[in-house]
C-alpha cells in the first residue's frame, strides 16, 4: 500500500476533543468521557470524514472532522477539530465497541452500520442517509429504534485494565 505520507488532521488530543464536541448536545451525558477511538468513516453523501469514538459503557459516535486551515502540528490553543456528533449508536452494546463498519443498504436512502463489541454482541443499525450526513442534527440510535439485536446479556464487571 502506498500513501500515508500526508497528515489529514493532528488529533493528539482526540478523546478530549470528542468530549468537548459532545458537550451541549443531547449526547453530552453519554460522552462525558470518551474512552477510546474506534476508527474513521468517510461519508460520501456529505463528503465528510468522521472519527468514530466510544465509551466503555458501549456507546459509539461519529464525530465530523473539521477541515484544518493551518499546517499539521500548529493547532491554535483551545481549538477543536471535531464537530458535534452526527450519529450516536447506543443501546446494543454494554462494553467496548471494537469495530463499526457502514455501507449502503438496498435502497439509496438507507445506510447500514454493523458494530461488534467485547460483549460478544453484533449490532445492526439502520440509518437514513440524511441522518448520517454530518450537516444534520444529532440523532441517537438506541435499541428501540434500530434493527439491532433485542437480546441482552447481563453486564459483567470488566477486569480488563485501560489501554490508555
Amino acid at each position: 500500500a502506498q500513501g500515508g505520507d500526508v497528515a489529514v488532521a493532528d488529533l493528539a488530543e482526540a478523546r478530549q476533543m470528542a468530549v468537548a464536541a459532545a458537550a451541549g448536545t443531547s449526547a453530552a451525558s453519554l460522552f462525558a468521557e470518551v474512552d477510546y477511538l474506534i476508527g474513521c468513516h468517510y461519508d460520501s453523501s456529505s463528503s465528510q470524514l468522521l472519527l468514530v469514538a466510544g465509551t466503555n459503557a458501549g456507546a459509539a459516535a461519529f464525530f465530523p472532522i473539521a477541515e484544518q486551515q493551518h499546517r499539521a502540528g500548529q493547532l491554535p490553543p483551545g481549538s477543536n477539530l471535531l464537530l458535534p456528533p452526527a450519529v450516536v449508536l447506543n443501546g446494543c452494546h454494554k462494553d467496548v465497541v471494537r469495530s463499526v463498519d457502514c455501507f449502503d443498504g438496498q435502497t439509496a436512502q438507507r445506510l447500514l452500520c454493523l458494530s461488534a463489541g467485547e460483549d460478544a454482541q453484533l449490532g445492526l443499525w439502520t440509518l437514513d442517509q440524511s441522518v448520517a450526513a454530518a450537516a444534520q442534527p444529532l440523532r441517537s440510535r438506541d435499541s428501540g429504534d434500530s434493527a439491532g439485536p433485542s437480546r441482552r446479556h447481563q453486564q459483567q464487571a470488566s477486569m480488563r485494565p485501560s489501554p490508555y
